[in-house]
């Protein structure tokens, strides 16, 4: 059996996982935390295999006792799992960098062991069943959302301009994102399938980014090309200033906090070209990226699943929401944390939406491009009885978090794997 120390203590046996995936988990929040959202894709894909391998173990494992708490760890397990493999495969990555995630050969080891674990019945771990009333006060949320957001005249009224020279603060190893990184005004009148490619020879990241992109690849660049020739003045010159530049911005690097601070005239403003949601401050670096404009849905589902978070916190539609919602807001949360607007400094809108959609997994169907199209339709042109009815279905067929986007990004089948030992 994979990886199955037959010890008859599935206890025992997946001790050298948990305290593997603590390690990591712990390594990756130091990350974040220093780099403004930087993620370290080892470390991302041996976290996400360390936590497949162990839903595999305890599904597999002969050992009845206790059963429910080893199911619920299997799920807890795998479910985590695939929402950091959904967030690596949806990251706000520049078009030249779509494919590092899903050409990565690592991938294939992810693949096999998702696989694996449904074969050998580990999908009913990501089946929902839900209150049905919280499921309906869930339906009329996200219903009543879409009839706000779908209307072209309040989707452009919601535009707000302050943002359209920021990014997200997620980057994918070095790729970033526009330097219009924020909805523009074509964005929100483009319909899906007219989007177009914006070329820019900029990037905008926060500065612990931007330190560390000088430091960590620019310069060791710079330090090959010159020991190949070694008397190149230009090289040197080239050099002193990236050197001069990443000491600047390391000693005036601005830590993520509820509020954007204020900057003394003169001091970065030509670099500074605004602020993360948490406070840190985004400079402009010279690196050629290729972008795309987005289209209308892509917007509309920004602010469908902001206002239905907003909504649903507190409300005890989704335990799991309340819970990061009250780690937001404590003093536990670090730096980043705020008690005034958890959403705009801490939460990640997107991550926290996939989260509650493991509860509710028709919610999936605002990330299934025909699907979102099919209700701002309705929202539109139909009505909120129509929108809603079509939810109500939605809610009550849709019943595993692996549908939809996640079989297709993830590769789960139901072909058998092979055997390992």
């Amino acid at each position: 059996m994979s990886d199955i120390q037959r010890t008859g203590d599935w206890r025992a046996d997946s001790e050298s996982y948990t305290r593997a995936m603590k390690e990591l988990a712990d390594q990756e929040r130091a990350i974040d935390m220093a780099y403004g959202g930087l993620v370290d894709l080892d470390l991302a894909y041996e976290l996400i295999e360390r936590r497949l391998q162990l839903a595999v173990v305890l599904v597999r494992h002969p050992d009845g006792r206790d059963r429910a708490e080893k199911d619920a760890l299997a799920r807890k397990t795998a479910v985590e799992a695939v929402l950091r493999l959904e967030r690596l495969v949806t990251a706000n990555v520049s078009l030249d960098q779509r494919t590092v995630v899903r050409d990565d050969p690592r991938m294939d080891r992810i693949h096999n062991l998702l696989s694996e674990l449904v074969f050998f019945g580990g999908a009913s771990l990501f089946e929902s069943h839900p209150d049905p009333r919280a499921a309906e006060r869930l339906v009329r949320i996200a219903a009543a959302a879409l009839r706000k957001h779908s209307s072209r005249e309040r989707l452009n009224a919601s535009r707000d301009p302050d943002l359209e020279e920021t990014t997200g603060t997620e980057q994918v190893a070095d790729a970033g994102r526009s330097a219009a990184g924020g909805a523009t005004a074509d964005e929100l009148e483009v319909e899906p399938g007219e989007e177009e490619l914006i070329f820019s020879d900029f990037m905008v990241l926060p500065i612990s980014q931007a330190v560390l992109l000088v430091r960590d690849e620019i310069i060791p660049g710079l330090n090959a090309r010159l020991a190949a020739d070694p008397g190149n003045a230009e090289l040197q010159h080239r050099l002193r200033h990236l050197e001069r530049q990443a000491d600047i911005l390391e000693q005036t690097r601005f830590f993520p906090r509820a509020r954007p601070i204020e900057i003394e005239p003169g001091l970065l403003t030509a670099a500074i070209v605004g602020f993360t949601p948490g406070g840190e401050a985004l400079v402009r670096m010279r690196m050629p990226i290729i972008s795309s404009t987005g289209n209308r849905l892509d917007r509309i589902r920004e602010l469908v699943e902001a206002e239905i978070l907003r909504d649903v916190v507190g409300s005890g539609v989704s335990p799991e929401v309340d819970r990061e919602f009250r780690h937001a807001m404590s003093p536990a949360s670090g730096r980043r944390g705020s008690s005034d607007d958890p959403f705009s400094a801490t939460l990640r809108t997107d991550e926290l939406f996939r989260t509650l959609s493991t509860r509710y997994p028709f919610l999936k169907r605002l990330h299934d491009r025909e699907e979102m199209a099919r209700l701002v339709d309705l929202a539109e042109h139909s009505g909120d009885r129509a929108v809603r009815a079509y939810l109500k279905s939605a809610s009550q067929t849709d019943r595993s978090f692996l549908t939809g986007s996640s079989g297709g990004a993830l590769g789960a089948d139901d072909e058998p794997p092979a055997d390992q030992g």
